[in-house]
């Protein structure tokens, strides 16, 4: 508390240069710091997101062009009569050499026609009675038995098999694809067919992608196939070696590691056959990206220091030329308070356009106001007692309205018993339906404008009694509503305009006999009232006219002889005003065949409890 107290206690300027140093100093240098280190994070999620973008480019490269290979080895495996012509015996080197120049030769150079300038294919074969050419055709000699790509493409019974790159004859570096192809004329011959490929078609793949990386391509025994390395990392590792890197795994969610440590991203080939267990491995060191935003992080904290000391001396500047203004005018004050004739005179403000001189000038406004008061005070006090004068009149004015509908009230009681008496008793009952109606008229408390859907039902009975009597057998109604419903709130006056409209433009000018019917139901929490009629019914265009006026809370124009439709647009507003715009009224109606009046309100019994049934 004590701190506090003495904060209270200090001059205007030091708490603006502590108040300075609390609100921007110390939030500007941890924002600063969060950044700093959400910044790295961000950038390593980049990294890792776009060498995983890298990786999964280069794995449907790499097997798009192996798929292309495999399919030249399908496409030999299918040539039938070449692996025929190569497995069968001849009877000696002058048979098999005619036989060579009119049908091997043509189908082994239209093989190598077809062959991409990178792959170059070869078949060796145990038939002893062939004669080696040197360049396509070959016999399998115990040299060429012991070699692993043969041994392998024997074991693999017809599957594609790869070997790791090699350096050729001509000092290229390739790698085979080889398999066995079976003959329908012997099956005891051994036939393999051999693919010798550039690895500068891989490699060429691999290192369009491995800028400031390493990429490795592993086989399924994790030998290393083949590497995109940038020239300006060190590389340790070579073509056949196991690869045995110890770096983390990435961790998306701010992970940031140590100088020095390394980052791996593993990828598996898409392509399963023949390349089954095959990985794409990415290797990537940070601290040649970490190194640049470092620098940038320490350029940054400099400026941001240098600014934070010049705005300091600013600001001690700036807060002792405002307080010595502010003291002044505190001064100006305390001598117009102290005088006791009030002379509003004796204080001039400021004439400048900033906060203090806008002070200094409401200060003046408001002691020339207050003088203005002092002056009206007596007239305002007149001017209330009118109003309460004026108010008691109209009090009284709204007691003497009251009269006459009581006057009337009282007078169809009169008139309803005198019926009774002399045995009239259908008139009787209209006229006490009528004198109900009347009755809830002049009963009606805008204090207390909700009523229960009981009594509005009455009051629409009672009305329809009345019309019942005017129109007779060419009247008919049905109310259906259960009375689980009867405790339902609802504003006064809601039912009976729809029915009365329902009545004077539906049902009056209607040839025969007229129905209406009231139902309610509950829906979703809601509550139902349904007003319909086999009226003349409203035409299309009328129609839309009428529910945009009941949307709008507009007079509405119903029927051909122009008479208005009696408070639709009030009940809609009202009911939108006690429940929201979810509740109201909605009209449908077909020309010829009747219409229909939909209340939605809520359902809410009264004293506010729900009621479902």
């Amino acid at each position: 508390m004590g701190i506090f107290l003495n904060i209270k206690n200090m001059k205007m300027h030091r708490k603006l240069l502590i108040s300075y140093l609390i609100v921007v100093i110390i939030p500007v240098l941890m924002i600063g710091s969060f950044l700093i280190w959400n910044t790295k994070s961000i950038i390593l999620d980049y990294i890792n997101h776009i060498n995983k973008i890298t990786l999964k480019q280069m794995d449907t490269n790499i097997s798009n062009e192996f798929r292309k290979y495999f399919k030249i080895s399908d496409d030999i495996f299918t040539e039938s009569n070449l692996i025929d012509m190569l497995s069968r015996k001849y009877k000696n080197k002058s048979d098999y050499l005619s036989f060579y120049a009119d049908n091997i030769s043509k189908s082994t150079g239209r093989l190598q026609l077809s062959m991409p300038t990178s792959v170059k294919i070869s078949f060796f074969t145990t038939n002893d009675t062939i004669v080696e050419d040197r360049d396509m055709i070959f016999y399998v000699d115990e040299n060429v038995a012991k070699q692993d790509w043969y041994r392998n493409a024997i074991e693999a019974r017809g599957s594609n098999v790869i070997s790791i790159p090699y350096v050729d004859n001509v000092g290229n570096r390739v790698f085979s694809v080889s398999r066995t192809l079976h003959s329908s004329f012997s099956s005891k011959e051994d036939i393999v067919l051999k693919m010798e490929i550039s690895l500068k078609e891989i490699d060429n793949l691999m290192r369009e992608e491995g800028m400031n990386k390493k990429v490795y391509l592993l086989d399924d025994n994790d030998r290393i196939f083949t590497l995109a390395t940038d020239d300006s990392l060190n590389e340790v590792y070579h073509i056949g070696d196991v690869l045995d890197i110890d770096c983390p795994e990435y961790k998306e969610k701010h992970f940031i590691p140590g100088a020095g440590v390394c980052i791996k991203l593993e990828k598996e080939l898409q392509m399963r056959k023949g390349l089954n267990g095959w990985r794409l491995i990415s290797v990537i060191s940070p601290d040649v990206i970490m190194e640049d935003i470092n620098k940038t992080v320490m350029h940054s904290i400099i400026i941001c220091l240098i600014i934070i000391g010049v705005t300091v001396v600013f600001l001690f500047v700036f807060s002792y030329k405002m307080t010595s203004r502010l003291r002044t005018l505190t001064n100006s004050m305390n001598r117009v308070t102290e005088e006791d004739d009030f002379e509003v005179d004796t204080f001039e403000p400021y004439n400048e356009n900033d906060e203090i001189g806008e002070l200094s000038r409401s200060f003046k406004q408001m002691l020339e106001r207050i003088d203005k008061l002092i002056s009206e005070v007596y007239i305002s006090e007149l001017k209330l007692k009118d109003l309460e004068l004026e108010k008691r009149t109209a009090e009284i004015n709204a007691l003497q309205s009251q009269i006459n509908p009581h006057f009337l009230f009282n007078t169809m009681e009169s008139i309803s018993m005198n019926l009774l008496t002399k045995g009239d008793f259908e008139t009787c009952e209209v006229v006490r339906s009528f004198a109900n109606i009347l009755r809830r008229s002049i009963e009606w408390d805008r204090d207390r404008d909700l009523s229960t859907l009981e009594n509005e039902l009455n009051l629409v009975l009672n009305y329809l009694r009345v019309q019942k009597f005017r129109y007779k057998d060419k009247l008919q109604y049905e109310i259906d509503v259960k009375d689980t419903f009867y405790n339902v709130p609802i504003p006064k006056f809601t039912l009976q305009p729809v029915v009365e409209n329902s009545i004077y433009h539906g049902l009056e000018l209607k040839e025969g006999v007229g129905f209406l019917r009231i139902t309610a139901k509950a829906f979703n929490d809601n509550l139902e009232i349904v007003v319909e009629d086999n009226g003349l019914g409203i035409e299309s265009s009328r129609l839309k006219g009428i529910q945009s006026s009941i949307k709008n809370a507009e007079d509405s124009i119903i029927n051909s002889k122009e008479r208005k439709s009696i408070g639709l647009s009030n009940i809609n507003k009202r009911l939108v005003l006690y429940y929201g715009r979810e509740y109201g009224i909605e009209i449908d109606s077909l020309e010829g065949v009747g219409t229909k009046v939909v209340i939605r309100i809520p359902m809410q019994m009264a004293g506010g409890e729900d009621s479902y049934v």
